[in-house]
């Protein structure tokens, strides 16, 4: 695009100064003939609203006012244009032309999707086929509801008529996404496919990824509208081939490190993106805090994942997510009020003295370790901690954020170090359960008639009708009135035989 730009600009202002210098005349008087030729040259409608003038002071040139330029439903405006050129290269083949400044003032080039403004444009020594120095205030701004806006003061080299395009270093970049300094070079690439038809939820801009191989290395200070924490930061860039890399390092994550690796293959139909995470160290109460999720869990906790996602939408990365994720939490104390309340409830079907009644709304355990793996809507959970485990699967919808999963939990035999106990007839035992409602704030509750089932199976004869006289008097002296008929419902089944 910035090319484009600039080989538009370079018609209409190396033209005029070859005629107008040819013929030592007023180049007003060839300004239509101009607009044609600078038409033909690019592709876009050009019209030269303002006067050219000659500059027969050193540096010798001309400049030109009020230039537009469209095609499609792209626009170009240029308010002014200088440009000072050796004056015996006037008269040489157009590639010995050399320019000694080339400035511009108000670029506007806009079409449907953003807004790119170029309020100043310094280049020195412009030769085809050369790196010619350059220095640009860049401003853009997105059409979208809420548009991504960067500024920039841009400096590097700029090469035309060469595969490179432009190289930059030191530049300082300001927007609503990051703020910091980058250095990079955009080269014209190969295209590895064919056009490809861009649709207004796309992410990426795929084809001017396609056209233009990009390496970018920046140091970001800030990055103000990010939902986690991340700077101070390094971000790693490189589009080669229709192959996009993107590394991102940081040791402000929560707390904690972390980089994250993007691999994209741009010609796959639909895009292919594998994604790798590896963060140590993080800070779990940072972490449940900016989730808004309503525990106290203090652990320093480890992360790997690597997951592989389809598509160049939000909803198609979201609905394609496959992968594995690990969780080492090492030690720490978590609130285990939601898990006591699930244990509870089952410990008080058995109708014995309830243990779980003792035990701590925030528990400080020794092991902590979870996995995860997805494919799709799918998905699988497994956790042990201390002497708890747990196995969960079913859907996880991530483009609704919603969940509904069947699982059991178990408590072992205490060791000797730390251990928490349930009634005998459910140590050891897969209690069943169920988790259903938002991602980050499930509703999770014992499966009621699963526990039924399973005490049945369990306990026979008298053991089993001492063990109904037992819950039945537990219901009426210690269930609220709400629950009663709920359990003596279930109650109702227990000692029949399976369906």
């Amino acid at each position: 695009m910035f090319k484009r730009i600039f080989a538009l600009l370079l018609v209409v202002v190396l033209v005029a100064l070859a005629v107008a210098a040819y013929y030592l005349r007023d180049p007003n008087q060839f300004k239509q003939d101009l607009q044609d030729l600078a038409a033909e040259q690019s592709g876009y409608k050009v019209t030269i609203n303002g006067d050219i003038h000659w500059r027969w002071a050193l540096p010798f040139g001309v400049s030109a006012e009020d230039i537009a330029a469209t095609a499609d439903n792209e626009t170009i405006t240029v308010d002014r244009l200088t440009l000072g050129i050796s004056f015996g290269s006037v008269f040489a083949a157009f590639d010995d032309w050399r320019i000694n400044t080339l400035h511009l003032q108000d670029v506007y080039w806009e079409d449907s999707e953003s807004i790119i403004r170029v309020s100043d444009f310094h280049l020195q020594d412009f030769r085809t086929g050369a790196s010619s120095p350059f220095a640009m205030q860049l401003g853009y701004e997105g059409t979208d509801p809420d548009p991504i806006i960067v500024t920039a003061d841009i400096a590097g080299r700029l090469n035309y008529g060469d595969n490179e395009v432009l190289r930059f270093a030191d530049t300082k970049v300001s927007s609503n996404l990051a703020v910091g300094t980058c250095q990079g070079a955009v080269n014209e690439a190969q295209r590895a496919t064919g056009p490809r038809q861009e649709r207004p939820e796309d992410l990426l801009p795929l084809n001017d990824l396609l056209d233009y191989d990009l390496t970018l290395s920046c140091d970001l200070a800030d990055i103000p509208d990010l939902p986690v924490p991340l700077a101070p930061a390094s971000l790693k860039i490189a589009n080669q081939q229709g192959n996009t890399h993107i590394q991102l390092s940081t040791n402000n994550f929560w707390a904690g490190a972390l980089t994250l690796e993007t691999h994209i293959d741009l010609a796959a139909q639909p895009l292919r993106w594998t994604v790798k995470t590896d963060a140590a160290g993080i800070d779990s109460a940072e972490f449940v805090d900016w989730a808004k999720v309503k525990q106290n869990w203090q652990a320093k906790l480890d992360i790997d994942s690597t997951l592989t996602l389809r598509g160049n939408s939000e909803d198609e990365l979201l609905s394609s997510i496959a992968g594995t994720a690990n969780l080492d939490g090492g030690t720490g104390s978590i609130d285990i009020s939601a898990l006591r309340s699930v244990l509870n409830a089952a410990a008080l079907i058995s109708g014995k003295d309830n243990p779980v009644k003792g035990w701590p709304e925030e528990l400080g355990y020794q092991e902590f370790t979870a996995q995860w793996r997805a494919q799709g809507k799918a998905s699988e959970v497994e956790f042990t901690l201390d002497n708890i485990q747990g196995e969960a699967s079913g859907a996880v919808d991530f483009v609704e954020q919603t969940m509904d999963v069947d699982g059991w939990l178990r408590v072992y035999e205490p060791t000797n170090r730390v251990g928490l106990r349930l009634p005998e007839e459910l140590m050891n035992t897969k209690l069943p359960m169920n988790c259903q409602g938002l991602l980050v704030e499930p509703k999770c509750r014992p499966d009621k008639s699963g526990l039924v089932n399973l005490l049945r199976r369990t306990l026979t004869g008298e053991k089993a009708e001492t063990l109904r006289n037992t819950v039945e008097k537990t219901i009426e002296e210690k269930v609220p009135d709400k629950l009663k008929d709920s359990l003596r419902g279930l109650l109702g089944r227990f000692g029949k035989k399976d369906d």
